[in-house]
């Protein structure tokens, strides 16, 4: 690895000129300066025009494409436009802190076994902080993408050559195209979790059932890596996606469904049977309350982790 690589940033974007020119920004105030910044416009239906001053940036570049394909045929795009060595993926309502890619380009130079490098982040609704995530180095990264999705893509700097050699995300998902590359990647390739938050996410406003179709057809691809674990943890792991179901179907106003797949998850793992019990009763009092009360609860959580 040379000690100045050249880091190619992907920012796919559709019909969100503010979010792209903000996501732009944050690349652009990286300390790390050897970058090039490739916006794919993915058929906007009115093509992205970037403020001035960063048009005329000649480390931005767009890539337009005339018919509306999905982020991950997007990001795609982007790397055959791109020269890089690395690559860094950024979605266009993500921003990322100013050391980043200099914090990763560091610590992928000094592990020669990996191929990846991934940050944690925190997640807002607007000036609200939902989640904190931070990875753990001693993590079994395989194992816990059977269960949850985990390096999400404006986190994760990556060797060129293993993206090209894994094919790419996707181009037939329009959801989970990142969770099914990283499962394909933690079967040949190492990561390293670096545990600092370095990226800022905006929550999603996705609608849940197109969410939950894309959850269900993940699962279902997953199925054949979750069998033959041991049991405990096959049934640990099939519990967690019951209750995602669950989760969705309560934001789709379907609460005798989400009711029967919490239970599910009881019966599946009954040993962590506080969660499904939790659900259920989610099903009982309704999603404003539920809102509210876990909107209240995940306050205290972030202003203790934060001391």
């Amino acid at each position: 690895m040379s000690d100045n690589p050249l880091v190619s940033v992907i920012i796919p974007t559709r019909d969100r000129p503010e979010l792209a020119a903000r996501a732009i920004r944050s690349a652009l105030a990286q300390t790390y300066a050897n970058q090039e910044i490739v916006v794919v416009d993915d058929a906007s239906a009115v093509p992205l025009v970037l403020p001035p001053e960063l048009a005329d940036d000649n480390r931005v570049q767009t890539v337009r494409l005339d018919t509306a394909s999905g982020a991950g045929r997007a990001r795609n795009a982007g790397v055959r436009a791109s020269q890089g060595t690395l690559l860094a993926f950024l979605d266009d309502d993500d921003r990322w802190r100013p050391a980043k890619i200099e914090r990763q380009v560091q610590v992928l130079s000094g592990d020669g076994d990996a191929a990846a490098v991934e940050t944690g982040y925190e997640l807002w609704d607007g000036s609200r902080l939902v989640e904190r995530y931070v990875p753990r180095p001693d993590r079994n990264l395989g194992g816990e993408l059977l269960e949850r999705p985990r390096m999400q893509p404006s986190t994760v700097l990556i060797w060129r050559s293993a993206f090209v050699e894994l094919g790419g995300f996707d181009p037939t998902l329009l959801r989970v195209q990142d969770w099914d590359l990283w499962v394909r990647f933690a079967d040949s390739y190492q990561a390293v979790a670096l545990p600092e938050v370095l990226v800022d996410r905006d929550a999603s406003d996705a609608d849940a059932g197109l969410l939950l179709f894309w959850y269900r057809d993940m699962v279902h691809r997953l199925e054949p890596r979750i069998a033959p674990l041991p049991p405990g943890e096959r049934s640990r792991i099939r519990a967690t996606h019951l209750l995602v179901e669950s989760s969705l179907l309560a934001r789709l106003g379907k609460p005798k469904a989400a009711r029967h797949k919490a239970w599910l998850a009881l019966r599946e793992h009954p040993a962590g049977w506080w969660r499904p019990t939790l659900y259920m009763a989610r099903t009982v009092i309704g999603e404003r309350a539920w809102s509210t009360g876990k909107h209240a609860f995940q306050g205290v959580t972030n202003r203790t982790a934060a001391r």
